[in-house]
């Protein structure tokens, strides 16, 4: 019976490594509450948003409904890698202008 070939990895073979894999935190990190904590909101959808609990998990989706107590943080421009360039500018329509630098670095 013949030995099959040893299989080799991309490390003894030379090939190119990966691009190192970039840790994204949790979406709320990336965001501040701008003015008061000590607000709530209900949503068309009767869920309720209570400011005095810090940043919500769904800060991400609210700051794309347009919510005014929402800022981005530094470094946010990572959360819109992956939206369409018309969301982009749409959202620089609306937001502080604050924001608006870090959603430029998204657009390049």
């Amino acid at each position: 019976m013949a030995k099959e070939p040893k299989k080799t990895t991309d490390q003894e073979t030379g090939a190119n490594a990966p691009d190192p894999v970039v840790e994204r935190k949790p979406d709320k990190e990336y965001f501040e509450i701008v003015g008061s904590r000590n607000k709530r909101f209900v949503r068309p959808d009767g869920n309720i948003i209570d400011l005095r609990f810090g940043v919500p998990k769904n800060a991400l989706e609210l700051y794309k409904e347009g919510k005014k107590y929402l800022g981005l943080k530094k470094g946010a421009e990572i959360l819109f890698s992956d939206e369409p360039k018309e969301v982009i500018e749409k959202l620089i329509e609306k937001v502080r202008k604050e924001d608006v630098a870090i959603l430029k670095k998204a657009l390049k």
